[in-house]
Order: C-alpha cells, then sequence, then structure tokens
C-alpha cells in the first residue's frame, strides 16, 4: 500500500501542471467517495459533496466561503460519467495549453474561468427573472466552468491547431470544435431554463467560463496578460510554505579592481535568457499566424522545454 501512495505522490510532484489538476479532481472525487459511503452507515442523508458544492444565495455562502474553490475540483459522486468527460477535455484541451503557454497560465486560467463560471451561475440565480426564486438555493459542483475556460481560451489563441480524431480521417481546426461545444452549451441552457431537475446552472457556469477564456486570449494575443496579478498572487501564496533554505555567509577580501562587474557566468546567463526570449517570442508569432501544426519539431520541442521553465 506504501509503494502506491509513494508511486502516486512521485507522479505528483514530478508530473505538468494539468496532471497535478487531474489527479487533485480524481483525489478529490475518490475521498468523497470513500468519506460519504463510511458516514452513510451512521447518517443516512450525508454527502460530502454537499460541503463543497457552491451555494447560489450569496447568505449562504458567507457561511461557507470556501465552496467557491472546492467546487471547480470536486463532482456528483451519484455516478462517475460527470468527473470523466471533465478528465477527458482537461486532458485534451490542457495539454495543448501547456505545451504553448506554460503551466503557471494553465492554473490561473482554470481558477479565474472556474470563478467566472460561478459568478455568472450565482447572477443568474439571484437577478434574473427565469432562475431567480425566493427562499431557494441552488448549487454548483464540477470543474466543467474552468476546464471550458481552458478550452476556450486555447481554442481563441491557436485557432488554426488542427485536431484529428481516431476514428475521422479529416483534420479538424481546433476553434471549430470549440465553437461547436460552445453552441452546444447554448443550447442546452436554453433547453433547461424552466425545466424541473435541469442542469440550469451548469450551463451558465460552462458559458461564464468561455466569457473568461475568450477574453483571456483575445488580451494575451494582443501582449496584455490580464491574470498576471493572479499569477504573481499564487507565486507569493506557494512561496509562503516554501522552506527558506539556510544560508551561511561568508567574507572574503576582493582582490579584483572592478567592483561593479558582475562575474561572466551572469553575463552569459542573461544573455542565454533574453535570447530564449526572442526565440519564444518569434515561435508565439508564428503560431498566432499559421497556427502551431506550421511548427518544426525544433520549434514544438523547444517551446514545451521553456514552458517548465
Amino acid at each position: 500500500m506504501s509503494s502506491i501512495v509513494d508511486q502516486i505522490k512521485y507522479q505528483y510532484q514530478s508530473g505538468s501542471m494539468n496532471l497535478k489538476l487531474i489527479m487533485i479532481n480524481v483525489g478529490v472525487f475518490v475521498i468523497s467517495l470513500l468519506v460519504t459511503v463510511i458516514v452513510k452507515l451512521f447518517a443516512e442523508y450525508f454527502t460530502l459533496v454537499d460541503y463543497l458544492a457552491v451555494p447560489s444565495d450569496f447568505w449562504i455562502i458567507l457561511q461557507k466561503p470556501w465552496t467557491v474553490l472546492t467546487y471547480m475540483f470536486s463532482h456528483s459522486i451519484d455516478g462517475i460519467g460527470h468527473l470523466f468527460w471533465n478528465m477527458i477535455l482537461l486532458y485534451f484541451a490542457g495539454n495543448i495549453f501547456q505545451r504553448t503557454l506554460g503551466g503557471k497560465k494553465l492554473l490561473s486560467t482554470y481558477l479565474l474561468g472556474g470563478f467566472a463560471g460561478y459568478l455568472l451561475f450565482a447572477l443568474g440565480y439571484n437577478f434574473l427573472p427565469a432562475l431567480a426564486s425566493p427562499n431557494v438555493n441552488e448549487v454548483l459542483v464540477g470543474a466543467s466552468a474552468a476546464v471550458t475556460a481552458i478550452f476556450v481560451a486555447i481554442g481563441v489563441y491557436m485557432p488554426n491547431y488542427e485536431v484529428r480524431f481516431f476514428f475521422i480521417p479529416q483534420s479538424f481546426k481546433l476553434i471549430y470544435i470549440v465553437l461547436f461545444f460552445v453552441l452546444l452549451d447554448f443550447i442546452r441552457l436554453q433547453t433547461s431554463i424552466g425545466v424541473v431537475g435541469g442542469n440550469t446552472g451548469g450551463w451558465l457556469a460552462h458559458i461564464g467560463g468561455a466569457i473568461f477564456g475568450f477574453a483571456y486570449a483575445s488580451q494575451l494575443k494582443k501582449g496584455k496578460n490580464i491574470s498576471k496579478w493572479f499569477e504573481r498572487f499564487i507565486d507569493n501564496l506557494v512561496g509562503l510554505f516554501k522552506k527558506k533554505p539556510k544560508m551561511k555567509v561568508k567574507y572574503k577580501k576582493n582582490t579584483n579592481s572592478n567592483q561593479s562587474k558582475p562575474p561572466r557566468n551572469d553575463y552569459d546567463y542573461n544573455e542565454n535568457k533574453v535570447d530564449n526570449q526572442q526565440k519564444i517570442d518569434a515561435i508565439l508569432d508564428k503560431i498566432s499566424k499559421s497556427g502551431y501544426a506550421s511548427l518544426s519539431k525544433k520549434e514544438k520541442d523547444f517551446l514545451f522545454n521553456q514552458s517548465k521553465n
């Protein structure tokens, strides 16, 4: 058993950001299922997901503020389909996104896209006449909004990226697949409004995530990263939990008369850093004009390696 846990820990620590997100979602699902089964033996109507799902009522959310975050990593435990299809799309879109834009942007798009999905869900059930009902609290659970944000963002950023399905010989441009799924969400939203048991809130959240993904990618193509502030926030937050290495300071007499000149390896490092950034900019410009498929294998490998840094 310990070897299995160690293997999971190793895969998580060494894996990409996309793999980490998938593992967290699957882990929360398994824990929710096990805890619910155990507690239900003593309390019949208990479900852990009830404490992770985000409510539409603003007053209730003040009592459970953590749910704004936990809802986008939780899924219904009534079946595996809810989790399965979200993870399939996250694996597909997330890998393309990370290879192109990096893990840090992937994480920020996931979280901010998930929040945008919740926001449209909550606004709809509090202010739209067709949805708002007194003393009625709806709940939202699932990674759909966050995953949709990633899917739409990479589709808008790389519209000409060619996608092939193993059962269809014809390739499709990524933007057409994205447009199909967004249109499908609008159709499903329209057919669920006013239907008892319909997933109106879920489709609203999808559209909220799609709106953020579109806005994010559109601005990024113009050279503006609207989530830069959030990326800094995450960096600072992670920095609080990192162990600070103990530093031992040694004083050494410097006989070099030129005190202002840094070591030669610093010059080499900075020069190499500038050169790499110029290469990245040139590749991204090529992607925006001709699509990811136009890159050579060397360019794809270079971009993938840089995304890990």
